[in-house]
């Protein structure tokens, strides 16, 4: 659906989330103009859960999955109308592709979930811009300042002679060590993954997973800010255990 602006959500997981919104384009979505009026209505309230749920443009309420059809009935609830009503409308949306379902058969709003995890992958780019120049900046400072005085005074400050001071490699050794030690440099984006991947075993039940990372990697849309490599070995590993699973039950 192509209604939503540039701008997206401006808050992933604000508790009153906004974004912009273009009349035309929801007006001349074809998908939902073969929905009836009641379907339309209703799909605009599901675009308001979606924009809170814990991964937004999932038609979600907190940890309540609405996978389908076991879910009509909370969305039911939710809209305050009875399910012999809503189930026509939602099968409506579905089959007229203006809303889509994921794997879990949730309700989904692609456009929406793709805007959350450009955003996420903005505030994380930002974020990692700003420390860097952050640092350049506290280096620039800890550089010494330009000594004057008489040409004496610029050799004890700044020592060239190596039968005096010792070797150049020491002295080039000497001027760039700091108290500190050296800045440590962040850890890979593999390894920062790898521990958040670790984290995240709804298998298990651990569900450890920060909306400023994007999208969860069993969610409906693609994660582009974990490795692929790393991404494929968990959806290896979250199969094989699922599996399990099965097989004992």
């Amino acid at each position: 659906m192509l209604f939503f602006g540039r701008a997206y959500l401006r808050l992933i997981m604000a508790k009153n989330p906004s974004t912009t919104w273009y009349f035309n384009d929801w007006e001349n979505d074809e998908k939902l103009k073969a929905c009836s009026l009641a379907a339309q209505g209703l799909w605009m309230r599901l675009l308001g859960i979606a924009a809170r749920s814990p991964e937004p443009g999932v038609v979600q309420i907190g940890s309540l999955t609405l996978s389908l059809p076991d879910g009509l009935a909370h969305i039911a609830l939710a809209v305050g109308r009875p399910l012999e009503e809503i189930a026509p409308l939602i099968d409506e949306l579905t089959t007229s592709g203006a809303a889509s379902l994921d794997r879990k058969r949730r309700l989904v709003n692609r456009r929406m979930v793709r805007a959350a995890a450009l955003s996420a992958k903005r505030a994380i780019s930002g974020k990692l811009g700003a420390e860097a120049t952050h640092g350049k900046r506290e280096r620039k400072e800890e550089l010494p300042s330009k000594q004057v005085g008489k040409p004496r005074a610029l050799q004890d400050s700044f020592p060239s002679n190596p039968l005096n001071h010792g070797s150049t490699s020491s002295i080039a050794a000497r001027a760039s060590a700091s108290p500190d030690g050296p800045p440590r440099p962040p850890l890979p984006d593999t390894a920062k993954w790898a521990a958040r991947l670790d984290g995240y075993r709804p298998w298990e039940g651990i569900r450890a997973w920060h909306a400023s990372w994007g999208l969860p990697p069993d969610s409906a849309g693609h994660n582009p800010l974990i490795p692929a490599r790393l991404l494929a070995e968990w959806r290896e590993k979250n199969r094989v255990e699922m599996e399990k699973l099965r097989s004992a039950a």
